[in-house]
C-alpha cells in the first residue's frame, strides 16, 4: 500500500530497525510520492535538497511543488525559501510588478514579496 511504501522509507532514511539507506529510502518514498502521498513528497523533497543521496535543488523543487499544489503548508515554505535562496528552477511571479534582480532586499522585505506571491499563488501555481 502507499502508506507501507511511505513507512518503509521513512524507516529507511532514519535508520529506524533497519540499516540507514538514503538510495531505498527515496526509492520507497517515490513511490509513495507518485501515488499523492504528500508527506512522501516533501520527505523527497528535503531529500534532494540537503544531497540524502544526491543534491538537485531542481528535482526538490518538482517534489515541494506537488505537495505545496496539495495544501501541504511546510511545502509551501520550501518553496519560498528555495526562491529566497535561489535553489534551483523556480517559477517567476509574473504578478508582482517587481524585477527582483535588479532590487536590493532587506531580508523582511523579500520575505514579504515571498508571502505575497504565496499567498497569490504565484509561486505554487493555482490550486485545482
Amino acid at each position: 500500500s502507499t502508506e507501507d511504501a511511505f513507512y518503509r522509507g521513512l524507516r529507511l532514511y532514519m535508520g529506524d530497525g533497519v540499516p540507514q539507506d538514503y538510495g531505498e529510502a527515496v526509492r520507497y518514498y517515490r513511490i509513495a510520492a507518485n501515488l499523492g502521498v504528500v508527506e512522501a513528497q516533501l520527505n523527497l523533497a528535503v531529500a534532494f535538497r540537503d544531497g540524502l543521496p544526491v543534491q538537485d535543488h531542481v528535482e526538490a523543487n518538482r517534489w515541494a511543488r506537488l505537495a505545496a499544489e496539495q495544501g501541504e503548508a511546510r511545502a509551501q515554505a520550501f518553496i519560498g525559501n528555495s526562491y529566497l535562496y535561489g535553489h534551483g528552477e523556480v517559477q517567476e511571479c509574473s504578478a508582482c510588478e517587481i524585477d527582483r534582480r535588479g532590487v536590493q532586499w532587506s531580508p523582511h522585505g523579500r520575505m514579504d514579496l515571498i508571502n505575497y506571491c504565496l499567498i497569490s499563488e504565484c509561486l505554487i501555481g493555482p490550486s485545482e
